[in-house]
């Protein structure tokens, strides 16, 4: 590859997403965080956090570091973030066993909150 697109590619992104070292500072402090409330959480099932899940979480770290380190205003860096929840979400919902919530959809109408059955 070509030095000169390497250095312009990395100028771009470092006016995008911050100084590298800052970013990655942030990156691997909430990666920290995650990660050893796994390794020293009891619960069964934090035992059984597999691989798209643990991808999704790092993606979500790296995107999130970007975010606030870089410029917040960048639409792709909260599309990315979504959609790395959105991959993870789509896997669990072929998986055995997962748990959801049960919601009820309320509207307010004439000033109230009232169960809807539109869902």
């Amino acid at each position: 590859m070509n030095k000169d697109i390497i250095k312009e590619t990395l100028k771009e992104r470092g006016s995008r997403y911050g100084e590298f070292k800052d970013f990655a500072k942030i990156s691997q402090e909430l990666k920290n965080i995650i990660f050893l409330n796994l390794a020293l959480n009891t619960k069964p099932e934090y035992k059984e956090i597999n691989n798209v899940m643990l991808e999704g979480l790092e993606m979500i770290c790296h995107k999130l570091a970007r975010i606030t380190n870089g410029d917040p205003y960048y639409l792709d860096s909260w599309r990315d973030l979504s959609a790395y929840a959105r991959l993870v979400y789509e896997e669990l919902e072929k998986t055995d066993g997962v748990t959801d919530v049960k919601t009820t959809q309320v509207i307010k109408k004439n000033k109230k909150w009232i169960k809807s059955n539109k869902i």
